[in-house]
């Protein structure tokens, strides 16, 4: 991963004369490309996804800037996932999530590879939520299967996390247990525009004794089916670099055909922060 920089080098010199936003590393076919970068906090950030020699995607994820830390909100915003509970004509603390969120398209060349993901989103709490050792500044980062329009059709409302009450019912409907990892569990966890959230039972930092917050996996569903993939991570742990990879939990079967990751990996460089899916690996839908 930290060798994307040199190509990135080489993608701007080849850019240059064939004006494309990939870069193919050798004739052998491997090669990274980038999503369009958008501005966060001080710095930006984008998606990126290399393929293996064979062509095959081998890693999708999102690269940012180590800048994009600096200049973030402290408290949370009263324009995001917002839902006048009480009905007193005043959003109050609690009736938005308030994070600041960045949609970011995937490289094109991904259309065309069996990827399940559509596209992804970078959301940062700055106050974070429950449960209590969540209640830190962290990211959120979503590789989403189905399609923005779809996401942001979940309504915000009094139910759940802020969420309509008919889509709250759409989003805590059983997802039949084969595509569900070992000890994922619903808490009710369904937000507006995101759909719910599964959470690791056997994880210390998801339940007693609530260990101190670094990095979990969540699944997410919506109307009986998985709809993204989300790392999350809090800034003290992007910040103090654990540069390494961690399991991927795995269903016994994934519904719909494509390349489904094995581990998510944190890293970084002198400049860059990369939160990663790799080992992709073909499964057939069942």
């Amino acid at each position: 991963m930290f060798r994307k920089h040199l190509f990135d080098f080489a993608c701007g010199i080849f850019s240059i004369t064939v004006l494309l936003a990939g870069c193919a590393k050798t004739e052998s076919g491997s090669a990274i490309y980038y999503g369009d970068a958008q501005e966060l906090g001080e710095g930006s950030v984008r998606t990126w996804l290399e393929t293996r020699d064979d062509g095959t995607p081998k890693t999708i994820g999102v690269e940012m800037m180590k800048s994009a830390l600096s200049g973030l909100p402290e408290k949370r915003n009263k324009t995001s996932r917002c839902f006048d509970v009480n009905g007193n004509g005043v959003l109050d603390d609690m009736e938005c999530e308030g994070d600041e969120e960045r949609k970011l398209a995937l490289p094109a060349e991904a259309a065309d590879l069996g990827l399940p993901f559509k596209w992804a989103s970078v959301n940062f709490n700055p106050e974070g939520h429950i449960p209590e050792n969540w209640v830190v500044p962290h990211f959120d980062f979503h590789f989403n299967m189905v399609s923005m329009e779809e996401i942001a059709a979940i309504r915000t409302g009094p139910c759940g996390i802020l969420i309509n009450c008919d889509d709250f019912e759409l989003a805590v409907k059983p997802v039949p247990a084969k595509y569900v990892p070992l000890g994922y569990i619903d808490i009710g966890a369904a937000v507006s525009e995101m759909g719910n959230h599964l959470i690791d039972s056997t994880s210390p930092q998801m339940g007693p004794p609530f260990a101190k917050a670094e990095h979990v996996m969540i699944y997410g569903s919506y109307d009986g089916h998985v709809i993204f993939i989300e790392p999350m991570i809090t800034s003290e742990t992007l910040i103090n670099n654990p540069n390494a990879c961690f399991e991927l939990k795995q269903p016994e079967s994934w519904e719909v055909s494509g390349y489904y990751p094995t581990v998510y990996c944190i890293k970084m460089d002198e400049t860059h922060y990369y939160v990663s899916l790799e080992g992709l690996t073909y499964h057939e839908g069942s």
